[in-house]
């Protein structure tokens, strides 16, 4: 399997972790927009031909405010029968609630699908690297030819790079072409980009040039793509900066792509290659269950949780507390309560070591304290 040696379940935490929080995010700006625009409901009518009754507008945007406050808290449409609602505040409420629901429903759709989209972005991410060392090998090629018409004798382009044996082979290899097809993976709207560094950071490195002796082709070739990927690629900021615009949570998923180029290193045959390669189709399956497990569990254990939390930690409001704090703390404790299979100190020390890399400074030491004291508590 894949993902055993390349993903591993704190990265998947990492991706739930951020991808909550986000959603979280846009739950708070969703409820903003309704309460705006509950207000804009009840603006007076300056054209009208009666002019509007102010006060009782604002007594009815208030009415459909505490509505709408109500069914967001209970999650459900249920009037407060002893409360004598106007009809126009009922209405506004329900439009309101209507298209806030709609809003919820495609933030937990991203949220839901948030596993899959970081694979896209990984698996992209890789196949797009290696694709732009096949461009560089065309380049060398090409300047090799002109070098022997113009200057025979004299090797002043990169031939190291330009008679890799393994990266001809790819270039027209079909199941190559084919998954670069079916991922649109292409340098085509690039290739000023990728020329220019080209002759900044490939055309005069000097571990590029020399000439591979017949006898270790395959080991050598190895080392040139290594130079290629470690010092040129995940090494120039150019380029860096170039797929971090291309991917926000490049900063993680690097890594992973790294992981999977140096497993493809360690073949050396074309057919290894394609065999490596073609494994990204199945990138991310394995641990996508734990993913959904996370996310489904934290959604719907959330209010449970909280009066877990509330029932232990004495003085402790939601409010207060640091959003990505408030989600680590209850990813923790999804962990701690219902996955059996994880010891309880090997996911407080995960999400421990998580808020002190991802939130703020005080944040591992809040998280570790309130985890150990349900801990001992529960």
């Amino acid at each position: 399997m894949i993902d055993k040696s390349i993903i591993n379940r704190r990265f998947v935490r990492i991706k739930a972790i951020q991808n909550l929080y986000a959603f979280y995010i846009n739950q708070q700006a969703n409820y903003q927009h309704a309460l705006e625009a509950i207000k804009a409901e009840f603006i007076p009518d300056i054209f009208a031909s009666i002019p509007a009754n102010k006060e009782q507008l604002l007594q009815e945007e208030k009415q459909a405010t505490d509505i709408f406050v109500a069914w967001e808290s209970n999650n459900q449409i249920e009037l407060n029968k002893q409360a004598n609602y106007s009809l126009a505040a009922q209405e506004a409420a329900k439009k309101i609630w209507t298209n806030y629901q709609f809003s919820v429903t495609q933030d937990l759709k991203i949220l839901e699908n948030g596993w899959e989209a970081a694979i896209d972005k990984i698996r992209g991410a890789y196949l797009l690297t290696i694709q732009l060392i096949i461009e560089w090998f065309s380049m060398a090629q090409q300047q090799g030819q002109k070098s022997k018409q113009l200057s025979p004798g004299i090797i002043n382009y990169p031939i190291r790079l330009a008679t890799i044996n393994i990266l001809e082979q790819l270039k027209a290899d079909h199941t190559f072409l084919k998954l670069l097809q079916t991922y649109t993976i292409s340098w085509a709207s690039y290739m000023d980009l990728v020329a220019r560094w080209y002759n900044q950071f490939v055309k005069n490195n000097p571990s590029l040039a020399g000439d591979l002796p017949v006898t270790e082709i395959s080991q050598k070739e190895a080392e040139v793509i290594k130079v290629l990927f470690n010092d040129i690629i995940f090494t120039q900021e150019d380029i860096q900066n170039f797929f971090s615009d291309l991917d926000l949570g490049w900063a993680e998923h690097k890594a992973v792509v790294k992981k999977l180029l140096h497993q493809l290193l360690d073949k050396l045959e074309i057919d290894a290659w394609i065999g490596e390669i073609n494994k990204v189709n199945e990138l991310g399956k394995t641990s996508a269950s734990f993913y959904n497990k996370l996310i489904g569990t934290f959604l719907e254990k959330d209010r449970a949780i909280e009066k877990l939390i509330q029932q232990y930690i004495k003085n402790w409001s939601i409010d207060r507390t640091v959003p990505l704090d408030i989600i680590i703390i209850k990813l923790a404790l999804c962990e701690m309560q219902y996955f059996n299979s994880i010891p309880i100190n090997v996911a407080i020390n995960e999400y421990v070591d998580l808020a002190k890399k991802y939130s703020t400074t005080k944040s591992s030491q809040f998280v570790n304290g309130v985890l150990d004291t349900i801990a001992k508590m529960v």
